[in-house]
Formats: C-alpha cells, structure tokens, sequence
C-alpha cells in the first residue's frame, strides 16, 4: 500500500487514504495523459479521449469524451463493423454477364452487363468475362450492349464531399458497375503511368478502351525528384497531367477518379468482347436487366472477410461508400446512402451506440459527428462479437512496414512501447486528426482508445497522438500490477 495523504478529521482523528500500486498506476497514466493534451498545439482546438479496458469496459482515463467530433476516417470503424454483421464475413459482390436470348454461336437481341458495386473489380476480370463466353462458342451478339448498375442509385458523389477533390481517386464516384485500377481495390479510377521518354515525358492509361479519355500531357524536363501532379477536369474524362520529371527518372504511377464509372466499365468490356472475337452489331446504352434472362458469365469477388484489410488498411474510402450502399440493398432493398446508413446506425444501436450523425461511410463528410465514447462503446462491444479477430487484424497496426500490415501506421511507431502493439485506425481531414483502436500490453491486457482532434490550425499532431498511445502501452503493466 501507499500513503496518498492525510488530514486532521472533524474530530480531531486523523484520516488517512491509501493506494495500491495499480490505483497510484491510474492516477499517474491519468495525470501524464492529461499534460500531454495540454500540448500548446491545442489550445484553440477541440479534443476529445477516452481510454477503457476491453476486458471489463472498465473507464481509465476520459477528456470531454462526450462530445461530438468529426471523426474522418474514424467513420470507417463504424462502417466496416456494421458491414461484417449486417452483410457477414463471406458475402461477395458479384458482376454477371446475362441475355433474354438463349445462347448460341450468336446472340440475337441485346447483352446485358449487370453490377452490384464490386470495388475489387479490374480490367482483366472484365476480359476473362468475355473469355468465359468466347469458350461458349459464342460470336456475336446482333443487339446493343446494356450496362446495368441499377443496384445502386444514380447518386455517385456524397452530398458533403469538397468539389475541388472530385478527381481525386479518394472521392471516386460510387457505382454499382465499376472499375479499380490497382490491387488496393481503388474503384471508380484510372491509373495513369508518367515515364520520362527518351526525348519528352510520356504520359499513357493502364487501362484505356479507346476514344474515352482525353490526356492532356503538360509534363516537362526538369531537374531533381519528378513533380507530377494528376487531375480530371471536372464533368468529363480530360485528364490534365502538369509538373517536371527528369531523364532517367523511374515511373511515376498515380490513380485518378473517373467520370461515369458504368460508362468506363462498359467500354472496357465490349473492348474485351472484341478481344476475344465477339462482335457487337449494336452500341452501348443502359438500363436494368429484364427479369428471366440467362446468366451466361459471371465473376465474384473475393469475400468481404479480405475486403475489409485493403479498405482498412489503406483507408479506402470507396470501398466504404460501396459497403453502405450495399448494406442498404441487403437490408431494404434501396442502394443508397440513406439507406446504408440507416443500417449502420441500427446495428451501431444494437451495440449500444447512440446519437451520432451519419453522412457518409469513408468519413469525407465534414458533417459526421461522434464522440469519442461512443468509438470506445463500439471497440469494447466488438469483443463479443464472431467477425471481431477479422476486423482486428484488418486494422493498422503500428510500425510495421509491409504495407499491407502497417498500413496508414506503417511508419509510425516503429520503436518503443507501442511498436507493434497498436491495431488502429487514422482520421485525417482539414482541420482533423483522430486515432482510435486497441493497445496491447506486455501481459496481454488489450486497451480501447479513441483520441480525436478538430479545429487543428497546424499539421496533424501525430508525433503527440503516437506518445498518447506510447504512453497506454507502457502503463499496461502497472495497470495489471
């Protein structure tokens, strides 16, 4: 025991109050947490914290934990979790090729290509698509190619988001029929591939059907590491590449959204239907699929239980509109956000979370508001539940430098306490910077945290989060003694 003080009673007795080593453990995680949120930084900012025990829920350190925030991509927390119970770990998207017409060496009527959102979708899934009906024996299709993204609605950027980061393949429109350019499942983008050249920079698309882009190549010599930026003019598909590259210099790769996400897929299809010496009489149009007809190919993707790492991970924004849209189809029949959302918001209540706004499922919106208690709430409540451990290993986890493990805290924490010990997520927007996940102990005790800045006038503070959880995960021990 220790003494923590005394004083003279009422009485004239002495009254003396003692702590265990783990209660003077407390009060000193408490006491340090509290100075370093003190930090000059944030002094005109609003923060909010909480540190609670995973194991009992038990409440361990608190800083005007009830206020609401905007969380940025702390919303992917919410969203991911309400999307592995809502849709389960196995569910998969699945993108299928289909005709009223009976199939033969040729199809007479129109061919129909119908989506539900696949955001792990590429190129060469869309070709080995039209491979499957080539090996069908299949020629030519005497009517139009129909392009069916009617599982969602037609509302493809969320009410909220900046216009000036539409090109941004972080705001990529959401579509039921889309396309990614990479392996990190960055649906509704082009990739876009900047070489030196031997005489001038040269610019191209990794993955171009033809006639739908325009690239405008103002990309210079210069001297130096290469500058390059990327944007798409808004309302089309002009893509304007600027900045300087020097000779020699390696390739530089960069995505960017694209406009019409179900136009683009289209076109990359009937370009691998004539890959593989289907001819199309007709043209491309859209609308949904007539009940009865024939599914002739078909892809799925791989299951949400694998998603959940990239979108996770590299904090993949459409992925997440992708899986509100797709929880409200699951659940109600509508792709929409407003339905998703609806979702997410009554799985959020089965988990005891209440009272927060939902304007979107990345967090782009600057209008989500969550405190972090409620965070916690869900990170304590998680433990229960069957798809927990996958969502657990899917987040970032400190200092790890693969990628695909590390993710968004890949170069952060690498040494000391809280190396390797950290699954969380990131949140940063103008103005914004949150992380909240699990501490592990050096006993095994795991900690649920959420710390979330706003009104931030400097560059996030992350050198001061990454010492808040240093902290947790060195006081795992005296917490335990």
């Amino acid at each position: 025991m220790v003494v923590l003080a005394s004083v003279a009673g009422a009485a004239g007795t002495t009254a003396v109050w003692q702590l265990t080593e783990k209660e003077t453990g407390q009060a000193r995680l408490h006491a340090q947490l509290g100075t370093l949120l003190h930090d000059p930084r944030l002094k005109v900012a609003h923060v909010g914290a909480e540190v609670r025990d995973v194991r009992t829920g038990k409440l361990l350190f608190t800083k005007d934990a009830g206020k609401a925030l905007v969380p940025g991509s702390n919303q992917k927390l919410l969203t991911t979790a309400a999307a592995l119970d809502v849709l389960g770990s196995d569910y998969r998207f699945s993108t299928r090729v289909l005709a009223t017409a009976r199939p033969g060496r040729r199809i007479k009527g129109d061919l129909y290509l119908q989506g539900t959102g696949d955001p792990s979708i590429r190129q060469s899934d869309y070709d080995a698509l039209a491979g499957q009906l080539a090996s069908a024996g299949i020629r030519e299709i005497t009517g139009n190619l129909v392009a069916d993204d009617t599982w969602f609605d037609d509302q493809r950027l969320g009410s909220d988001w900046l216009v000036g980061d539409e090109s941004s393949y972080e705001q990529a429109q959401i579509s039921a029929l889309t396309v990614s350019s990479d392996s990190d499942h960055d649906a509704g983008s082009v990739m876009v591939e900047v070489d030196p050249g031997r005489r001038h920079p040269e610019v191209r698309l990794a993955a171009d059907p033809g006639n739908f882009f325009t690239v405008v190549n103002r990309v210079v010599r210069g001297q130096g590491p290469s500058d390059i930026v990327v944007r798409r003019e808004r309302g089309g598909n002009t893509i304007v590449v600027t900045g300087t590259m020097a000779a020699g210099a390696p390739q530089l790769r960069k995505p960017v959204s694209v406009w019409d996400p179900t136009a683009y897929a289209a076109a990359l299809f009937r370009k691998a239907l004539t890959g593989h010496g289907i001819r199309l009489d007709g043209s491309i149009t859209r609308r949904a699929t007539p009940p009865g007809a024939h599914r002739l190919a078909s892809h799925e993707s791989p299951p949400l239980s694998s998603l959940v790492v990239p979108l996770l991970k590299r904090s993949n924004s459409t992925m997440a509109e992708t899986l509100v849209k797709a929880m409200g189809e699951q659940v109600s029949h509508q792709g929409t956000w407003p339905a998703g959302l609806a979702a997410v918001s009554k799985f959020l209540t089965g988990m005891g979370v209440n009272g927060l706004r939902l304007r979107d499922g990345s967090g782009l919106s600057s209008l989500n508001a969550v405190s972090p208690r409620q965070i916690t709430s869900l990170l304590v409540s998680a433990g229960s539940k069957p798809w927990f451990r996958t969502w657990y290993d899917a987040l970032p986890v400190s200092g790890n430098p693969d990628r695909m493990m590390g993710g968004t805290l890949a170069d952060r924490m690498r040494s000391g306490p809280a190396a390797g010990r950290v699954h969380a997520k990131t949140g940063t927007l103008t103005g914004v910077s949150c992380l909240s996940g699990y501490v592990t102990g050096s006993r095994g005790r795991h900690l649920a945290f959420a710390l979330m800045i706003n009104g931030l006038l400097t560059e996030p503070p992350t050198a001061l989060e990454d010492a808040f959880v240093g902290r947790l995960a060195a006081s795992t021990a005296e917490l335990e003694s």
